[in-house]
Formats: structure tokens, C-alpha cells, sequence
């Protein structure tokens, strides 16, 4: 196993959640259920490639070591893809907030005088 084994998986299923996310975003999901849809997508296909490792031992190690590098390998990809689940609700969530600010906005300004209501 490369020496960048733990990093790798953890960024890979962080970016991933993150991309699978925002396309499930992009279908009105909301992010809320957009991360938890990718965080599960990712993490189930994080841990199916782990146990594929365990079935074929391509590294060619011992039922020890092997085990103890996929049981860290899964630790690493259910904390990338938790992170990357988090970061994007409060990515996703921060933007609709702002954008809602935002829309309230629109045409009101403190500066401009009120009128008061004809009597």
C-alpha cells in the first residue's frame, strides 16, 4: 500500500460526497437530503472496495496486516465522507440562507424615505 494510502482515501471520499452532493442538489433534493444521499452513496461504494481488497489481497499481505489496513482504510473513508456530508450542508446551507437574505432585500432600502399612509 502507498505510504498516502490514509490521505488518499480520506480526500477521495470527501471530494466525492462533496461532487455527488451537488449533483443531487442540482435535482431540488435540498441539501440536507443531497448529503446524506451522497454521504451514503460514497460510503457504501468506500466500503464495497475495502471488502473487494480483503476478497483478493492485492498487496499480497498477511490476514492480520490486511485486515488492519482495510479496518483503517474504512475509518478513513467514513471520515472523509462524513466531513465531506458536513462541509457541504453548511456550504449548501449558508448559500440558500444568504440567497434568502438577499431576495428580502430587494427593492428596500434604509436610506430611501417612508411615505406615510394617505389619511
Amino acid at each position: 500500500m502507498p505510504a498516502a494510502g490514509p490521505h488518499l482515501h480520506f480526500a477521495a471520499s470527501f471530494l466525492a460526497v462533496v461532487l455527488v452532493a451537488a449533483a443531487a442538489n442540482r435535482r431540488r433534493l435540498g441539501a440536507y437530503r443531497a448529503s446524506l444521499a451522497a454521504f451514503a452513496s460514497i460510503l457504501t461504494l468506500g466500503q464495497l472496495k475495502e471488502v473487494f481488497d480483503l476478497a483478493r489481497n492485492p498487496w499480497s499481505l498477511s490476514p492480520a496486516e490486511l485486515r488492519l489496513d482495510s479496518a483503517l482504510d474504512m475509518g478513513w473513508n467514513l471520515a472523509g465522507a462524513l466531513c465531506g456530508a458536513a462541509a457541504w450542508a453548511a456550504i449548501a446551507g449558508a448559500l440558500g440562507w444568504l440567497g434568502r437574505q438577499a431576495a428580502g432585500r430587494i427593492g428596500t432600502s434604509p436610506a430611501l424615505p417612508v411615505r406615510p399612509a394617505a389619511l
